[in-house]
């Protein structure tokens, strides 16, 4: 399955804000073996949609996720661009309707007629639920009649059409089971073999990792590609899960990556370890006296927010406190992180680091990993 994005919005198109959407669904998608070929964003203009939408139909794109423009005012345009593109009117859903003007009474919000346009979808549009907004998600199909074949035989080719909300919690709560469950709804429609696996290597830069990987590689057809975030450095490899080789290709992987491997489809010791110190206290304090705060990116990045929010960060050589707390600290070329009584040392001493500003950041993913891995 093949499928393209289009972030609408003056917003994203100006630069006002980064399309930070687009990047998480594409991962999502790519997670589950859908191909996203096609980046949009677009204006809030009907004529600018319409565009990209004629030209995606006509291109190999066999689903088309919009983003944004869901919303009460006049200008959210999507919902009647996609009806008119799908050739379907626009019906109330007084289901979705009674719900909604419930919700928006008990928050004390008198309901507006812009609100009730929320309810209105396509005619045969499948709705998915939006658990933290009014903008609900749907899916509407156009059906296209294409020649296809020596022949020219003609068939009738299925466009589909889903349309998203742009703030990201209710862009994700569409997407997970909580909500509406869309991912699951995606997965069983497409017929991929593809699946990505990807190798987190630690300390060697982009370009030595990817001339060890193009050695191993030199016969297979496979897509391969890099993704530099010092001092991590990806390798992703989509592998056919049909071919009987694909194991094959998978172990000449796990050799190259094994001296540098940190983990292994981004799993993430950060996030595993402190969940599980949260799971027996409500809040965790992780005291920082090395990084000046810059630790604080790095943990953000690899925690969930459900986790994320209880953790309270604090940097400073003098900040004390007698809360549960994760202490972070360095004594020449040897970092520690202890909690409680576990405390753990690495040191860079006779270790290439290649990038010194990140030695840091660098020392304390490997502390995680050396924490999470007591625990089992």
């Amino acid at each position: 399955m093949k499928a393209a994005l289009i972030a609408t919005g003056d917003e994203v198109v100006s630069g006002q804000i980064v399309n930070t959407n687009a990047s998480f669904l594409a991962s999502e998608l790519t997670k589950i073996g859908v191909e996203v070929v096609h980046h949009f964003a677009v204006l809030d203009q009907k004529e600018h949609l319409n565009q990209i939408l004629n030209f995606l139909i006509k291109s190999s794109v066999d689903v088309v996720f919009t983003i944004g423009g869901l919303g009460p005012t006049r200008d959210d345009v999507t919902r009647e661009v996609i009806s008119k593109f799908a050739h379907q009117e626009l019906e109330l859903d007084e289901g979705v309707w009674s719900k909604m003007e419930a919700s928006l009474l008990e928050r004390e919000i008198k309901p507006r007629e812009g609100h009730k346009w929320q309810a209105y979808f396509p005619k045969g549009a499948v709705v998915f639920k939006n658990v933290r907004g009014t903008a609900q998600a749907f899916s509407v199909v156009r059906k296209k009649l294409i020649k296809t074949g020596p022949k020219q035989e003609e068939k009738i080719r299925t466009f589909e059409m889903i349309c998203l909300p742009g703030p990201p919690s209710e862009l994700e709560s569409v997407l997970k089971k909580e909500g509406g469950g869309l991912l699951d709804e995606i997965s069983k429609k497409s017929s991929s073999s593809t699946e990505l696996i990807s190798w987190q290597c630690i300390n060697i830069p982009e370009s030595e990792i990817a001339h060890e990987v193009e050695k191993a590689l030199i016969k297979c057809s496979y897509q391969v590609g890099y993704r530099a975030s010092p001092p991590i450095t990806e390798v992703k490899l989509w592998i056919d899960k049909k071919d009987p080789d694909a194991n094959l290709w998978q172990d000449k992987l796990d050799a190259v990556c094994k001296p540098y491997l940190y983990s292994k489809n981004a799993f993430s010791y950060i996030d595993s370890y402190i969940e599980k110190l949260l799971s027996s206290s409500e809040e965790l304090y992780f005291i920082d006296r090395v990084t000046n705060g810059r630790a604080l990116e790095e943990i953000k990045k690899n925690t969930k927010k459900k986790i994320f929010k209880k953790l309270c960060y604090a940097y400073g050589k003098n900040f004390e406190t007698t809360k549960p707390a994760m202490l972070f600290e360095k004594s020449g070329e040897v970092y520690t992180l202890t909690y409680k009584n576990i405390k753990k040392e690495f040191s860079l001493k006779n270790k290439n680091v290649f990038r010194s500003k990140r030695s840091s950041i660098y020392a304390l993913l490997m502390l995680f990993k050396m924490h999470y891995e007591t625990q089992l």
